[in-house]
Formats: C-alpha cells, structure tokens, sequence
C-alpha cells in the first residue's frame, strides 16, 4: 500500500474561511465600537432632555409669580387663609431647591450665570423663608412687603433665566455637533462593511458551490458503490428480499427468494406477492399490516404469516416490511424468512414441557394413590395389633406383636418419607420461627436414641456447651433433621460410637450459626457416593444398602429442609473409618422461656356426655376397627358401608358424630358430607374426615367440603379422643355447618392443643406473637413493594399459608 500523500498545514478552503472570519469579526467590532459610542451620546442627549433647563427655570418663575399672587390677595383681605399661602411658597422652595441642585447649572458653558442665579434663589429663601414659617399674626402685616419683594426677585430672575437659557441652547448646539459627525461616520461604515458582506458572500457563494459540486459528484460516487455494495448483500442474504410498489407489482426478487419460494426472478418481477407466494389466510393480515405502515400507524416489526411455494406447499415464514421512496414511487421492502424448522421446534418444546407436566402431575397423583392405598390397609393392621397387645396372653404372644407393630410403623415412615419429599419438591413444607431450648432439643434426639444404641452395642454421646442461649428457629424441622441423622449414624455403626457435638459460632448482633456434627464409626461413604446420597431414593451401593433398611429419603428431605431454613447440609467421610454429618443453621438468639413442660395442658379430651357416632367407611376392616375404637371411648355406633347410606342414615337421625371416610363408592366423602349439610337430621354435626390422603390441598378441599377436622389414616386412639371430646363437651353445634363459619374461633383449638402440649404456654404465646410479626412482614411487603412479580407473590401467599397451617390460624389456611 502506497502512503498517503500529507495534506498541507491550511488548505485553500481554510484559508478562505479563516479570511472571510477575520474580516467579519473586523467589521463587526468597529460597528459595534461606533455604535457604543452613538448610544452613550444618545444617553447623554436623554438625561439632557430629562433635565430641561428650560423647562425647569421657566416653572421657577411661574411658582414665584403665583406666590406673588396669592401673597397680594392675602393682603388685601384680612380674614384670609394664609395655609394656600404656604402651599404656593412651599411649591416654590421646593423647585427652587431642585434647580440649585441640578446637573443642567454645573455645565461650564452657564457657569457664571449659573452661579448668579443659585445665589439670588439662596438670598431669597433665607430672607422670605422665617417670614413664611412665623404665625399668622406675624405674617400678615408683611404681606405687602412680601409681595412686593416677589414681584422685584421676579424681574431679576426671568433676566437671568432668559440669559441662561440663551447660554444653554448655545451649548446644547455645540454638544450635538460631535453626534452628528459620529452619526457620519457610523453611515460610511456600515456602508462599507454592507458592501464588503455582499462582496464575501458572493464569493461564498462562489464557494460553496464548487465545493458542492465536489460532494455531489463524490455522493455520487459513493452512491454508486454502496448500490453496488448492497446489490450484492441482497443478492447473498440467506432471507428473501421482495421489493414491490404500493399497487402490487414486484420489483425484485433476490436468489434466496427464488430458492425459498422455487420462482424466477423473470417469473415474479410485475407480478403481485399476494398471489405469487401468500396463502389465502395471509393476504389480508399482509395488506393491512403494509398500509399501517405506509400511514405511520405500525412500524417494520416481525410477524409470522403462512406462505406458498411454487410447488404449492405451504410454510411458516417470519415477515417484516419496510418502505421507501424511489423512482417508482413508494415502495414496499418484505424480508422473509423460513422457520418451519424454528417452529417444529417450538412445538416440540411445548410437546415436551406439557409431556414433564403431565409427568408431574401423574407422579403427585400415584403418590397421593399409593398413600391412600397403604395408608387405608395400615389403618386396620394397627388398630389391630394394637387391640392385640392390650390382649396378649403371655409375653411371647406380646413380643411377637410388638415386633409386628415396628414393623408396621416403618413402613408407616416410609409412606410420610414419600409424602414428606413430594411436599419438599412442590414447595409446600412449612417452616415456622418460635423460641426453643437448644439444649432441650438435643436432649429429645440423643436420649430416646440411647436405648437402640445399647441394644447395637454402639456408643452415643452427646456434647454440647453448658450455657446455650435460647434459639429462634423451627425446632420441629431441625430435630427431624437430627432425628434421620443419629438414626443413619446408628445403623452403619453396630458395636462403634456415634457423637453429637453442637457449637455456636457468632454472627453478629443476635445472630449465631448452629453447627452440629454427626459423626460415628461406621463403614462410611465412598467419594464417589458422597455426591449421590443426598438424592431421592438413592442408596451408596449394594452392600451398603444390604447392612441396613430404608428407602433413600432421609437425606434428601435433611438437606432440603436445611436449605429451606438458609443453612445447609454436608458430609465429609472416609469408607472404613466412619462419616461425619454438619448441620449448619444461621438463627438468630431470643429471651430466655419458662420452661414449657410446666405449663403444658393436657391434650386428652374432657369428658362428656355419651354420643350417637357414625361412621361411614367401605372397608370392612376399617369400620371394625373404628368401630371398636369409639365403642372403648364409650359411645353408641352406627355404621354406613358407603357415603349413599350414610346420607340416607344422618338425615333420618341426628348423630353428635360423623366418621366420614373420603374414597368410597356409590357416593365419596366430600359429596357426603355437602348433602347431609344441606338438610336432614344431622345437617348441624359434627363431620370428621377419616382419609388416607394427606396432601395439602386435598385436605383444603375437605374443609371447603364441611368437614371441621381431618384424621389421616393410619388412626391411633389418642388422634381419634380429640376431635369426638369436644363433641362430647357441646362444641359441635357451634361449628357444624359451613354457613356458621364467622362463629368459629380464628385459631383451631386442636392445633393450639398441640402447641401448647408440646411447647408450653410461654413457647405458645411466643409462637402466636412471632406468627403475628411474619404476618405483618409480608403484608406489608405486598402492600409497598409495587415491582414484584406474580412468582413473587405466590412465594409470599404460599409462605403465608404455610405459617398459618402450622400455627391453626384457620381463616388464613383456606384463603390463601
């Protein structure tokens, strides 16, 4: 490449302008300089004018002559009023003062003269002014003398003013001449610097249009090249270019058009794009959508239309139009491109995604069924065996359903485990803050722990630090945590030791981070596994899964659960030397609470009257067992082997109780229930679902339904007390139908029962006051926070049931 040759210092044109501006600014400056001086002598010429001199002596003397007057009339009358007097003298010193202070009597030209006038005006007023200012009675007989004096101070003054006048007027001529010669000059160059602009831009002109006609020939050009340029994008373009007038007739086609829609360029040129490559359904949307654009309604955004090829088949293209003007008028740009392949993709998207809903869907419904399924025949097993042991003969007898029973419940666990994962995986497990007792906690894990680890010979100790602040946390979800991890640690680790160490790391201001390590001596965990354990229904390998029972849950749910409180899970292990589990938590630390088993309530149900009990359920083994349980409660039973019967039954007599199973035939629970309170007998009673379905929106749906409490399947005796106590103690009419919902208590009484059970008055009380403090947090959330999006509202909505499920705050469980 050959270098490009340097360019001078200042070219012509810059030369020409920098001349052109320097000229301008020359011409520009000496008018402005004239006309500085022009308008101060105009300023000068206004203040003169301002200040008249004439003017101003003139009404000297014509004040003085009218207290001439009114001094001769004052003393031709002697009752006269001499205050006009005084106004016409005070008129004149006034104008007199004004005068011997005036610019106009300084100027050199009347200075003299100036002066004589001063002095006979000062001479005057300190003679006349004591006459004036004396009383009347001294004013009077000088009246004459007064006016008489005036009239000779008069004379005298109009021969001075006339002279000053005179020398003025002399002066104000001689003034004016400087201006008008200024005037001359400011003619001449403005004259001169008009001639000279014309002159400058004519050639400016001249110029200009030399250098326009190099641009234009340069434009041309690079017209010519871009032309070119963009011949050969469009011919290239991958997207068919259609160019066509307003009327319909195509102008051009590029090769990808013809390759797109199988056409000439000879066979689509004048023809029109409706017929030539539009399906029929298109055309319209086509000329609409080009009008809107021609008239500024629409702009050139991308819409999808359905075309044509030559062969007739028709395909999915994305459009966009744009317009120009040319030669030929306005006219039409369509860029088109083919998205059959976008598009069978996109369906196939959508295939797939309703495909993983389904899947979804499917797989919460086998889990709901399968709970059903187990839960329903579990119910009868131990119900059972529990009858069975109250009965047992011998001690063999009792071992051999003892081991039944633990049988039983595990597999009891391992249908919760299911449940509990599905809820952790659609978001439903609730996490509550309450103040808990850290110690008393570990103390509920590790020592009921104890007696399994005495009878596997394994060692299980607990270390914790003496002082332990009390906790703000979820105590259940932490110790069902700690629960599947002692109970882990003690199957792997037969004849060795497994420990519990906590420790508490501070965070900052009432904020610590739990740490609690589970460590035992067991077989531990390849590295490779390590990664895989965590997984639903994943167990490390074969022999590990061989030397103890369960079905891969338990850490998966841990993990979640610990994630959901913003802590997290990990193990570090090495295989023959053991394994070690760190629960991590941030909480924060609360006031210390009575200790809650002092002021726990009983949860067993007052006792009452006798009732008249029904209980409608399909399963044979499940009415005896129900049967049984309400008989030993010492009330009367009906029994219904289906939800038709059952109607017919409670609407023929009133019964306290109704026992009502949920999946039945001939007529289910739900539907059962919303007969019997729609009239009969038993429209006002007490309806307690006994279901094997424990998802969270089939049990909302029971309470919709009528039903006021749920018992899931399978029952124990004490869960059954409950609900049919306070039938018996005369809560049941109050709360049987749904239309007197207003009347029932905000908080379940049962859940609270519970609560305070379990956690102690004081715990209780905190529980209800920190539910109350998350209730105003996300409302007021809601209520400010105006960007958040519906994900972020069903998040707050679904926290906020989750509380209130937890605490039984049962208006809020069913609206949200």
């Amino acid at each position: 490449m050959m270098p490009r040759a340097k360019s001078p210092a200042f070219s012509t044109s810059q030369w020409f302008r920098w001349m052109v501006l320097t000229l301008v600014c020359i011409s520009l400056g000496t008018l402005i300089i004239m006309a500085q001086e022009v308008s101060q002598e105009l300023q000068n010429l206004r203040e003169e004018l301002h200040e008249n001199i004439q003017w101003n002596l003139t009404q000297i003397e014509v004040d003085l002559l009218q207290f001439e007057n009114e001094a001769r009339l004052a003393g031709l009358d002697p009752a006269a009023d001499l205050a006009q007097l005084r106004l016409r003298y005070d008129l004149f010193y006034s104008r007199a003062r004004i005068a011997m202070g005036s610019r106009c009597l300084s100027d050199a030209a009347i200075d003299s003269g100036a002066s004589e006038l001063v002095g006979m005006l000062r001479d005057y007023l300190d003679k006349t002014t004591p006459l004036i200012d004396a009383g009347d009675d001294r004013l009077r007989p000088d009246l004459t003398k007064i006016a008489a004096d005036a009239r000779t101070y008069r004379q005298t003054l109009r021969r001075t003013i006339t002279r000053l006048i005179q020398d003025h007027a002399a002066a104000t001529v001689a003034s004016r001449e400087p201006l008008t010669l200024l005037m001359q000059k400011l003619g001449w160059t403005t004259a001169f610097v008009l001639i000279s602009l014309i002159t400058l831009l004519y050639a400016t002109l001249l110029y200009a249009t030399l250098i326009l006609r190099q641009q234009s020939e340069a434009s041309k050009r690079e017209n010519e090249r871009l032309t070119s340029r963009l011949q050969a994008t469009v011919g290239t373009a991958l997207d068919a270019v259609i160019v066509a007038t307003r009327d319909g007739r195509i102008l051009d086609f590029n090769p990808a058009a013809e390759r797109i829609f199988g056409y000439s360029r000879s066979e689509a040129l004048d023809r029109p794009p409706e017929d030539l490559i539009l399906s029929e359904q298109t055309v319209g949307e086509y000329r609409r959508t080009k009008e809107k654009i021609a008239d500024g309604v629409a702009d050139g955004s991308r819409f999808t239309v359905t075309t044509r090829r030559k062969s007739g088949e028709e395909f999915p293209a994305e459009m966009s139009i744009a317009w120009d003007v040319s030669a030929d008028g306005r006219i039409f740009i369509s860029y088109l491109r083919d998205v059959s392949d976008q598009v069978a993709a996109e369906q196939g998207l959508r295939q797939a995604r309703d495909d993983a809903v389904a899947a979804e869907q499917a797989k919460t419904n086998f889990i709901a069924v399968v709970s059903h399924e187990m839960r329903t025949p579990l119910n009868g097993l131990l119900a059972t065996l529990d009858f069975a042991t109250e009965e047992a003969a011998n001690a063999s007898q009792k071992r051999f359903l003892d081991l039944a029973r633990a049988s039983a419940d595990q597999l009891l666990r391992h249908v919760d485990d299911v449940l509990e994962l599905s809820k952790a995986e659609t978001g439903q497990l609730a996490i509550v803050q309450e103040t808990f007792d850290l110690r008393a906690l570990l103390d509920s894990v590790v020592e009921p722990a104890k007696a399994k680890a005495d009878q596997m010979a394994t060692s299980l100790t607990l270390e914790a630090p003496d002082k332990l602040p009390t906790m703000i946390g979820d105590p259940f979800r932490i110790g069902q945590i700690l629960n599947n991890l002692v109970t882990n640690a003690l199957k792997f680790a037969s004849g060795g030791a497994v420990a519990v160490a906590a420790r508490l790391e501070p965070l900052r201001r009432k904020q610590v981070r739990l740490a609690i390590d589970v460590t035992d001596t067991g077989i531990g965990i390849s590295p490779e596994d390590q990664g895989r354990i965590f997984d639903p229904f994943v167990m490390p390998d074969a022999s590990y899964g061989r030397s103890a029972g369960g079905t891969g849950l338990g850490l998966a749910i841990s993990r979640g659960l610990a994630e959901r409180m913003g802590g997290s899970l990990v193990v570090e292990s090495t295989p023959g030397i053991g394994s070690r589990f760190t629960l991590s938590l941030p909480l924060a630390t609360g006031r210390r609470t009575q200790d809650g088993s002092a002021n726990a309530t009983s949860a067993a149900p007052v006792a009452g009257h006798k009732l008249d009990v029904l209980i409608v359920e399909d399963n044979l083994t499940n009415r005896i067992v129900l049967e049984e349980m309400v008989t030993r409660l010492g009330h009367d039973v009906a029994l219904a082997e289906n939800g038709l019967i059952g109607v017919r039954m409670a609407a023929a007599r009133r019964f306290d109780v109704i026992l009502m199973d949920v999946s039945m035939p001939e007529m289910d629970g739900p539907t059962a229930t919303g007969e019997i309170r729609r009239a009969g007998a038993s429209r006002k009673s007490r309806v307690i679902a006994v279901t094997a379905h424990s998802m969270p929106e089939e049990i909302e749906r029971f309470r919709k339904a009528g039903m006021l409490d749920i018992l899931t399947k399978p029952i124990a005796r004490a869960a059954l007390e409950r609900p049919i106590g306070r039938a018996a103690t005369g809560e049941a009419e109050a709360q049987a139908a749904p239309a007197e919902q207003a009347a029932r208590p905000t908080f379940d009484p049962e859940r609270i029962d519970e609560i305070s059970a379990a956690l102690g008055l004081d715990r209780t009380i905190s529980a209800l006051e920190r539910f109350c403090a998350d209730m105003r947090r996300i409302g007021a959330r809601l209520a400010a926070d105006e960007a958040l999006t519906a994900e972020d509202h069903a998040a707050l909505f679904h926290e906020a049931k989750g509380c209130a499920a937890v605490i039984g705050h049962r208006p809020l469980t069913l609206v949200a």
